[in-house]
């Protein structure tokens, strides 16, 4: 069977390849995911982008797995035209981003696609009306890097947010990023938190390449109020627990944390901003080496069920 696994983003080219090694510079916790997939299906691997869509078509594959999918339906179509008889797959972690494109483009060719997402179906706007099956998997589980490890760098401090400014959180800005807590993001992004209410600290966006997390002792978690209660936790734990970060809970995610799997203490936990330095000062490094242990377990089973899944083995 000769899979091909598509990462496709809007802007990026992908990884750059390291000198000494010739590999791909795998930093950015989504090229690493991406990685781990197309290796647990062997499968081959290309990266694509708005930037790079006219370089080659790939063809003679049984199967594709669009990881996200380009903004163009053409674009998304020349790689279904190429792959004629190709099962076509959807990998998608963000309902906000939900690839319609690729399923007009398919649709157009009245070509089935298959949905691999973390999240219900009800919430999907796009693939959710037009996937031909979906599959409710754990894909944010594969963000988390086992292999990371520490290697003697100080203890970070402070707690971080890294998220985007998204309109639909607005609420849980205004409430929790009050001043104790640092946003890393483009300076340009600034002023949009700003007008949610929120005072800084500021920082840059993360460096995935180094230091990445790790000048923080822990990373705030917040969600929409439409995620509240969905079946399993956003990429920021599995990133957090990878640079051995402690994470805080706001309270409005206790109905999530009560299904995904995970115990929380309330020390985790938080309901109002003030409680925030507490929190940083309850680290458990014993907890954070058990979570990890937990999430190590949870990506190979995540993976075997993907093989099954597109595979069939």
């Amino acid at each position: 069977m000769n899979i091909l696994v598509l990462d496709m983003n809007r802007r990026g080219a992908g990884p750059a390849m390291d000198p000494k090694t010739k590999r791909p510079a795998l930093y950015n916790p989504k090229w690493r995911a991406v990685t781990l997939v197309a290796d647990a299906l062997e499968a081959d691997l290309t990266w694509r982008s708005s930037q790079t869509a006219e370089e080659p078509i790939l063809s003679g594959y049984d199967v594709l797995v669009f990881s996200r999918a380009l903004p163009s339906p053409h674009d998304n179509a020349a790689w279904l035209e190429a792959n004629p008889k190709a099962r076509v797959f959807h990998l998608t972690n963000d309902y906000k981003v939900g690839g319609g494109s690729l399923y007009l483009a398919a649709r157009e060719l009245r070509r089935p696609v298959e949905t691999i997402a973390n999240y219900p179906h009800a919430l999907s706007k796009a693939a959710g009306k037009l996937t031909a099956h979906w599959h409710l998997v754990n894909i944010n589980v594969l963000l988390y890097e086992a292999t990371r490890v520490r290697n003697g760098r100080p203890p970070g401090t402070g707690c971080v947010y890294y998220g985007a400014p998204r309109p639909e959180r607005q609420d849980m800005f205004a409430k929790y990023l009050t001043g104790h807590v640092t946003v890393a993001q483009y300076p340009t992004v600034w002023p949009e938190f700003e007008a949610f209410g929120v005072p800084g600290p500021w920082t840059n966006r993360i460096n995935w390449r180094t230091p990445g997390l790790y000048p923080w002792a822990a990373s705030i978690y917040l969600e929409n109020t439409e995620q509240q209660g969905t079946p399993y936790l956003a990429n920021r734990f599995y990133e957090t627990l990878s640079y051995d970060l402690w994470p805080i809970f706001s309270g409005e995610c206790r109905k999530t944390l009560s299904q995904a799997g995970y115990q929380i203490p309330e020390t985790a936990i938080v309901d109002d901003p003030g409680q925030i330095p507490s929190a940083i000062a309850a680290a458990d490094a014993a907890q954070v080496i058990a979570w990890r242990t937990q999430a190590a377990e949870e990506q190979r089973a995540v993976l075997a069920q993907l093989r099954q899944i597109i595979r069939g083995d």
